[in-house]
């Protein structure tokens, strides 16, 4: 599995998938602290297996825990991504 990782706002989920060829095994996460939750993947819309192996609510789990404005202020920015 491969995990991509874009900070801040930029290019669309389709322009990140052309870029870096995503394949059946890869999820792209967006790390953006201008957004109320901070943390947003990408694995439907880009690749719909990822959708069949992992099921959708690991992803919201992971938003909802580590993306948070609390978790984000009590440990930081470097842990919400590592996390």
């Amino acid at each position: 599995w491969k995990l991509r990782l874009v900070t801040g706002s930029g290019p669309s989920a389709g322009q990140l998938q052309k870029y870096w060829a995503v394949d059946d095994k890869t999820i792209i996460m967006s790390f953006d602290e201008s957004k109320g939750n901070m943390l947003e993947f990408y694995y439907d819309s880009v690749n719909p297996e990822v959708k069949k192996t992992i099921p959708k609510n690991v992803f919201q789990e992971l938003r909802g825990r580590y993306g948070n404005v609390y978790f984000l202020r009590e440990e930081g920015a470097e842990a919400a991504v590592v996390a």
